[in-house]
């Protein structure tokens, strides 16, 4: 994570134009996580209806919960069948996270105020920055939550992290390569369940952070996954 955020500081620090661009080639880690987002930032989308949403919302939070009572029970051998710490755990990352895009926003309009003004040419760079902060901030959030809420050291939540999101993200993607085509909730799992929807929710966050003032439309619903 501090490599990463490292990173994001020089890419600030080259500012914009041809030192921008040849240290977004230099092939780092930041510049790939960079590249892949903004890939992602253009993924599918689909017309849905509110019922639809109800019910990816309910798959999601089943499986994502199945999932790291799985993790739990594999690195730990505790069983934890407590439908209430997971409730409270989703209710926890949802307003953790509610309260760190506020501060993010705070921070964006320092910089848009004190800095961007001046040299707006920065701003690809700072938005670049800002939406791997925000994935660096989401994962170390989530490890927190996941000590607290069941009771692991740091180890115990980070094992269960990873673990936990082998397990969610492998299904969904064994899923979306044998589902039949062509039916509407297996599309709409495909579409809004994965790897590549969770990136589109933080650019979603993202774009919500440096182009709205409304601070109600920073609200999203988390589940037991990033």
């Amino acid at each position: 994570m501090f490599f990463l955020t490292v990173y994001g500081g020089l890419a600030f620090a080259q500012g914009s134009g041809d030192e921008y661009t040849t240290f977004m080639k230099d092939g780092s880690v930041y510049a790939k996580l960079v590249d892949f987002m903004r890939v992602e930032k253009h993924g599918n989308t689909a017309k849905v209806t509110s019922g639809d949403i109800t019910v990816i919302y309910v798959i999601d939070f089943l499986f994502s919960a199945l999932c790291l009572w799985a993790a739990i029970l594999a690195m730990t051998g505790v069983k934890v069948f407590e439908i209430k710490k997971y409730l409270w755990f989703v209710f926890s990352v949802t307003l953790c996270w509610y309260f760190m895009l506020i501060s993010f926003k705070m921070l964006w309009g320092m910089l848009d105020f004190l800095v961007l003004k001046l040299r707006p040419e920065l701003k690809s760079s700072l938005v670049d920055f800002f939406s791997v902060a925000m994935i660096v901030v989401a994962i170390l959030t989530y490890i927190w939550l996941v000590a607290r809420a069941f009771t692991l050291g740091f180890i115990g939540a980070l094992s269960v992290t990873v673990l936990s999101h082998i397990f969610y993200f492998a299904i969904l993607f064994l899923f979306a390569a044998i589902a039949p085509r062509n039916n509407h909730y297996c599309d709409m799992v495909r579409i809004y369940m994965g790897l590549g929807a969770s990136v589109q929710e933080y650019l979603r966050d993202l774009y919500k952070l440096v182009s709205s003032n409304n601070l109600l439309m920073l609200v999203r619903l988390r589940f037991c996954h990033f």
